[in-house]
């Protein structure tokens, strides 16, 4: 699988308990696009059981294509400042050029979650 882009830097949003240390998109031989993330867990105490995080693809004239899509990462075991999510892909539609990304919700371990405010977007370091 070949990268064809990354967002870069990393991303963040103030007070999130998650970082999103690396964002790419990998093309495969047949085409198929798929978004990658590794995040990482910045929260001093607790662990992170599970994360929600949209995808929004973007076209080459700038367009986000359809709604975006939201996908869960379940039965994670985060401890504090570790890296997770590097395995996991998501299939990004025919035409994206680029995605961006936000993480919606994060689940602990202790039964607690945080999530963010839905009119507050992800910054580039």
């Amino acid at each position: 699988m070949k990268q064809v882009y990354r967002i870069p830097g990393g991303l963040f949003l103030k007070g999130a308990p998650v970082f999103v240390k690396e964002a790419t998109m990998h093309q495969q031989e047949d085409g198929k696009l798929f978004a990658k993330l590794c995040m990482e867990n910045k929260d001093a105490e607790r662990t992170i059981c599970s994360v929600t995080v949209r995808f929004c693809p973007i076209a080459t004239n700038g367009s986000v294509i359809g709604q975006g899509e939201i996908r869960q990462l379940a039965e994670l075991q985060a401890a504090p400042a570790a890296l997770f999510g590097e395995e996991e892909l998501t299939a990004l539609p025919e035409g994206s050029c680029a995605f961006g990304t936000a993480v919606l919700k994060v689940g602990f371990t202790d039964g607690t979650s945080w999530e963010a405010e839905s009119d507050l977007a992800w910054h580039v370091l």
